[in-house]
């Protein structure tokens, strides 16, 4: 028997030794790694929660607008679907079908909505209900007049989806309409990450997600560029709900003006002093147009001369205004040393609420038209101005912050469109206390 020398055996420890750091470096590298990664997903974590503890409604809101998102899609998607497979039955025209159930209904009836505060329609064009229990039905039953039961292959979709708010106070509700052969869908996002894919869907209306063969269907008053709830209750800034951004900061010379609670259909509004502070809009971009429409609702019993409600003015010769003058409501158009105004009759400075429109009709020689808590109160014909309105707006003061208004301002909106009779009346009608 052979024995090994020693030196061979010293030879073979050492080597053994080296296996050995090898080995546990090998696996002290890989432990490291498992590390590195469990602190990765660590961090990652925090971040989520620490995003959602700085801004819990935005990532709130970002997750029901990915469920719109998503629930538009797939009800596109169905519906293509049901075309292809040989359907052609969409539901009625001129009929908005929307995801929010009207309580009061026995399962299988179907009512126009009206209990629901559902935004105005133009005329001819109604809504369409269904009862709580058939909400979600995909047989044609449901709050989608589309039966999609009688794809061949069978429904693509188990239930209909509807919006994760699904209220018509907050607006966040899912519609459908069709002409009979062309559909539109539409959703609201919340959230300002989702507000692009509004914007950017080749729809006309930058507030609403719309989907569909056509994309004009869904009758909501377009050409809206601003509207302010002014329900925000605090703060300097009073923000735009259109979808195109045309917030205002509250300004004055000593102080701003005051947020007031349970003012129109209880909701917040804006005090004015009458002597320094207003609302300013900068240059909005998209107010040029030849056809506009002012909308206000106020409250006020100062007797002031000249006070402006809503203005949009580059200077003392370009402008377009509505004002109210020792109670009297006036709508006036400005272009160069050519002034055309109409101003009502009656005096409206009672401590009442009135919606207050003006109208210009740039189609029609300028016609200058003021409403009245609905109706048409004024007219100027064959004004015949021509001008822009891309310029400084401002609510409460003039541009050069003069002539300030005194009093309360709730729900206002500018359209670069002249509403009609029809249009304004509706709106009166879905928002009069």
């Amino acid at each position: 028997m052979v024995v090994p020398s020693k030196m061979f055996l010293n030879k073979l420890a050492d080597l053994r030794l080296r296996r050995n750091i090898l080995v546990r470096w090998q696996e002290a590298d890989s432990f490291t790694l498992i590390e590195l990664l469990i602190v990765i997903a660590i961090i990652g974590i925090l971040a989520a929660a620490v995003v959602l503890v700085l801004n819990p409604q935005q990532m709130i809101a970002q997750g029901r607008d990915s469920t719109r998102l998503q629930d538009i899609k797939t009800l596109n998607s169905a519906i293509g679907e049901y075309l292809a497979n040989g359907n052609t039955a969409l539901g009625t025209a001129n009929v908005v079908y929307v995801s929010v159930p009207d309580p009061t209904l026995a399962s299988g009836a179907t009512s126009t909505c009206a209990s629901l505060g559902l935004p105005a329609l133009p005329s001819g064009w109604i809504y369409n209900c269904v009862s709580t229990t058939t909400l979600q039905e995909t047989n044609g039953s449901g709050w989608m007049p589309v039966n999609f039961h009688s794809i061949s292959t069978g429904t693509p979709l188990p239930t209909l989806p509807i919006d994760p708010t699904n209220t018509t106070s907050s607006g966040e509700f899912y519609t459908y309409a069709t002409n009979g052969t062309s559909y539109e869908l539409t959703a609201h996002f919340e959230s300002n990450n989702y507000q692009t894919y509004a914007a950017s869907d080749g729809g006309p209306d930058p507030s609403a997600y719309e989907a569909g063969t056509s994309l004009t269907l869904t009758p909501f008053i377009h050409g809206m560029v601003a509207y302010w709830p002014l329900a925000e209750g605090t703060g300097l800034t009073a923000y735009d709900h259109s979808g195109w951004g045309n917030n205002g900061t509250l300004s004055a010379t000593t102080d701003t003006p005051v947020w007031t609670a349970n003012c129109f259909n209880a909701k917040t509004c804006l005090t004015f002093d009458g002597l320094d502070d207003y609302v300013n809009f900068g240059t909005p971009a998209n107010f040029d147009n030849l056809n506009a429409t002012f909308i206000a609702w106020i409250n006020t019993t100062y007797t002031f001369s000249d006070m402006r409600i809503i203005v949009n003015q580059a200077t003392s010769t370009h402008n377009f205004l509505m004002i109210m003058n020792s109670g009297n409501i006036v709508a006036a158009t400005v272009q160069g040393s050519t002034t055309q105004w109409e101003q009502t009759q009656n005096t409206y400075n009672d401590g009442k609420w009135h919606m207050v429109a003006a109208v210009r009709n740039g189609d029609n020689a300028g016609n200058l038209q003021i409403y009245v808590d609905g109706q048409a109160v004024a007219l100027t014909t064959n004004t015949g101005n021509s001008w822009s309105m891309s310029d400084t707006a401002k609510m409460g003061a003039k541009s050069s912050s003069q002539f300030f208004y005194g009093g309360e301002i709730s729900k206002s909106y500018v359209f670069n469109t002249a509403l009609t009779a029809a249009q304004i009346q509706a709106i009166y009608n879905a928002e009069k206390p």
